[in-house]
């Protein structure tokens, strides 16, 4: 053999208790994302009164304003794995999320805005 590998045994893969603190962010981060979902929602839903009065553009710009803040937001929710040291995140599901939910354009733009936000601030 090449490497010399020891096998994982079972208390390589106990399972490991999250902590009250974990919960906690994992519970706050879950509900900014609901907090944003329905943000986004009541903006692409405006009332024909009102979205009369607003122009297109600006709620284009809204739209993936918060669409990009929701991305941020979710990856902040981590879900410890046990046995792995690699956490699933609540960012896959807001890119899938934004993407199905303001279309390709629109969709496109909040992503290329979370990461432009990653350029300049730690998300």
């Amino acid at each position: 053999m090449l490497y010399d590998v020891p096998a994982a045994g079972p208390a390589d893969l106990a399972y490991v208790q999250p902590s009250r603190r974990t919960l906690t962010l994992v519970l706050q981060g879950l509900l900014w994302i609901i907090v944003l979902v329905l943000i986004i929602l009541a903006v692409g839903l405006i009332p024909v009164r009102f979205g009369e009065r607003i122009s297109p553009r600006l709620r284009d710009i809204a739209l993936v304003v918060a669409g990009a803040m929701l991305i941020a937001l979710s990856s902040l929710v981590r879900i410890p794995v046990p046995g792995s040291p690699v956490p699933i995140t609540g960012q896959t599901f807001a890119v899938l999320l934004v993407g199905g939910a303001l279309g390709y354009r629109r969709g496109t733009l909040a992503t290329l805005g979370y990461l432009l936000i990653g350029f300049f601030l730690p998300v």
